[in-house]
């Protein structure tokens, strides 16, 4: 059914009827800004001083007395001077200015012997005293000459007119002037109600366009747009629905709250459905619950409605439609005034939409190329967080890495690509493949770093990136810094003491071809927490850098360090909207280890088999255990591990724990789980680890329970196993 068919045509009262004409027809008097207002007030204040100065010294040229034009004058300018005082109300000073000016009209007429027609001043101070946009100075004009010309025109004639057939027939005279008077201010109040019609266009339409044109995420733009909207045309709802493949959704709503899922609309009937069909405004004056097409408006009570075509380069992407609780007609103004709107915010849509995309393909394609996880690393915490910036075009230059390169050295990394967007989240990439390779293949941190800025050089584009890399080695907690023009790690000593780490200034990679990268030995020690991070943790709009750094260093001396996870979160702080730039952050906690006693966890992975076995190997050179013991130990825990991985979980994974111990000469390695082994059986080849592991150490228990499954090995090492052998 079309949306005309739906129109109820409604008889209303009469009286009803010419009350809503007459204020539809007259100004509101809704009032100028400030500033319009003081403007025009000055306007005519210096229209009126004029007047102070003239009217004087034209009776005197007329034949007054000095003494009488003087106190005429004095009249006026009694009104200039109140009209001026800051203390009073804007109508009160408007009406003042009103009565003065009518005043010099009065005197002009006076003085001249009525040769100045006053009805001629007067129509000027008509549309003067409009300036003001109040009912009051204009109402203060008409009535003041309505007295002048239908009180003393008529009782003395000859003071107001200079005609003879005026003199003589006053009555005839004061009606032709009361037809003028009319006439002057119905003109008046037609101009002024189309001025304060189109001011208001105006206001509303930039109040609008200042919210489609602002940098906001795209939910809340449309509601602040929505907002505006449904205030513009003083409806209670508003709503905008984007074109699909099966018609109409619901993008955004102001006004009434989304019934479950965001709604559908059919595009084959409805005020929608028209809307789509002519690409123009169509309106509904009343309409029944039942005949709604949309849940939304039937529970939001809706009773009319009014939508416009959503266009974006010429092609119709969805409705911008408003409501109204009551029944009411929305006018051509009000359809004129939701179509401008609807112009406004297709682009402003449209623009966001893609805005958002490259938001999420640049956060996206720089979360990708982040490490998935961190390695485990034995007598290491680590934990990282990275934070894209909430401008699309902030995100995809922070990136971190920590790389295990054996024998109990570990390698940090934390970069800053200069640039945003996909192309810097690109660059980005190439930097941290390119700076793990070079660490894996065992360069030193000075090397690492000339190669990564030789490389960066050599695109020959521009491009530039600032580096952190640390070497740790984590047995005796000795490290080697090298940085390129990055801010300062911050570290926290085991008594608590925190400082910054001194590094000498070098440029970033990329920026000169041939610069030479210095190594900084330092002392870092069990229980210490280093934190690396990039720029956009310590600079902020307004702000110092050094303003930014003492605030990092303040949160990070509070925090209470349990483990890196928390450590991160502390660092990082209370969120204070979106970020204005991407943030990393590494935080790494050399963990005190004890001496005689080994603890690891580890995902169900093959190649943690690897991790858990050096720190094995790590543990027990440092205990002393012989060689050949030491490598016993180290293949039945690698058959352990090696089963936990492969037979404990499914594909979803898990993860195993190794603990091991030395006390009077016995090694204790356990390898416990918290999957459902199968058991082994040999027949059909599987199930190996079990005889290998019984034929290196002296004892193997292997406990399973609906909790999981322990395997310990025991084995005499040193002295034990000699007094064994003897």
């Amino acid at each position: 059914m079309a949306a005309a068919a739906r129109l109820k045509r409604d008889v209303p009262d009469p009286g009803d009827r010419l009350r809503g004409w007459i204020v539809r027809a007259l100004p509101q008097g809704r009032g100028l800004p400030a500033g319009a207002w003081e403007r025009r007030h000055r306007g005519l204040l210096a229209i009126l001083w004029i007047h102070v100065a003239f009217v004087p010294l034209f009776g005197i040229t007329m034949g007054y007395g000095v003494g009488h034009s003087a106190l005429e004058g004095m009249l006026l300018m009694a009104a200039a001077l109140a009209a001026h005082s800051g203390r009073l109300g804007r109508r009160m000073r408007s009406t003042l200015c009103s009565v003065g000016l009518l005043t010099a009209s009065g005197l002009l007429v006076h003085f001249s012997g009525g040769f100045i027609e006053f009805h001629f001043h007067f129509f000027v101070m008509i549309a003067l005293l409009s300036l003001y946009v109040d009912w009051v100075p204009f109402t203060v004009a008409v009535a003041y000459v309505a007295a002048h010309h239908g009180v003393i025109g008529v009782l003395d004639p000859e003071a107001v007119y200079n005609h003879p057939d005026a003199i003589a027939q006053p009555w005839t005279w004061a009606a032709i002037h009361a037809a003028f008077v009319l006439a002057a201010g119905a003109a008046n109040v037609f101009t002024w109600r189309i001025s304060e019609e189109e001011a208001l266009r105006r206001e509303n339409v930039e109040r609008v366009t200042e919210a489609a044109l602002a940098k906001l995420p795209l939910d809340d733009l449309l509601s602040e747009l929505l907002r505006r909207v449904s205030e513009t045309v003083g409806a209670e709802l508003a709503s905008l629905w984007l074109t699909g493949p099966d018609g109409l959704k619901l993008r955004a709503v102001h006004g009434a709250e989304v019934p479950g899922a965001p709604p559908c609309l059919s595009l084959e009937r409805g005020l929608h459905a028209e809307v789509v069909a002519r690409a123009e405004p169509v309106a509904v004056a009343e309409v029944e619950p039942g005949e709604l097409e949309s849940e939304l408006h039937r529970a939001a009570g809706a009773r009319a409605l009014a939508g416009a075509p959503l266009m974006v380069e010429g092609g119709l992407v969805g409705v911008l439609d408003v409501a109204s609780r009551r029944p009411r007609r929305f006018s051509e103004t009000d359809l004129g005034l939701l179509q401008l709107v609807a112009d406004r915010i297709g682009p402003a849509i449209d623009r966001a939409r893609l805005y958002e995309e490259e938001h999420r393909i640049a956060s996206t394609l720089q979360r990708s190329l982040l490490p998935k996880r961190l390695p485990v690393v034995h007598g290491v915490d680590l934990a990282a967080r990275y934070l894209p910036a909430g401008d699309a075009v902030a995100v995809g230059g922070d990136w971190y890495d920590a790389i295990e390169l054996g024998s109990g050295r570990l390698a940090v990394v934390m970069g800053d690509v200069a640039g945003h967007g996909t192309e810097a989240a690109s660059l980005m990439g190439q930097l941290r493949t390119a700076a793990r390779a070079y660490a894996t293949e065992g360069h030193s941190p000075a090397t690492v770093a000339t190669r990564l800025n030789s490389l960066l050089a050599g695109l020959e584009d521009g491009s530039m990136a600032t580096l952190l890399y640390l070497e740790l080695d984590v047995p005796s907690g000795r490290a080697t810094l090298v940085s390129a023009g990055h801010p300062p790690p911050l570290v926290r000593r085991r008594g608590g003491a925190v400082e910054y780490l001194e590094t000498k200034p070098a440029a970033p990679l990329g920026a000169r071809a041939h610069t030479v990268y210095a190594e900084h030995a330092l002392e870092i020690g069990a229980g210490s927490t280093i934190v690396l991070y990039t720029d956009g943790l310590v600079e902020r709009p307004g702000e110092s850098l050094d303003d930014g750094l003492d605030a990092l260093m303040s949160r990070f001396g509070s925090a209470v360090l349990t483990t890196a996870e928390a450590t991160c979160r502390d660092v990082l702080g209370p969120g204070e909207g979106p970020l204005r730039d991407d943030v990393a952050v590494l935080v790494v906690h050399l963990v005190d280890v004890p001496g005689r006693s080994l603890r690891g966890e580890y995902p169900s992975e093959v190649t943690a088999v690897s991790s858990a076995r050096r720190d094995l190997e790590r543990f027990l050179r440092t205990a002393g255990v012989p060689e050949m013991e030491l490598q016993d130990l180290l293949l039945g825990c690698a058959e352990a591990c090696s089963n936990a991985v492969q037979h404990a979980y499914g594909p979803e994974g898990g993860r195993f724990r190794i603990a091991a111990e030395i006390e009077a000469g016995i090694v204790r390695v356990t390898v416990s789980d918290d999957g459902t082994w199968r058991r082994f059986n040999e027949a059909s080849g599987g199930g190996r680890g079990l005889p290998i592991m019984n034929a290196i150490v002296d004892d193997v228990d292997v406990r399973r329970t609906p909790q999981g499954t322990r395997v310990t090995l025991r084995k005499l090492v040193g002295e034990a196993s000699d007094d064994r052998a003897a």
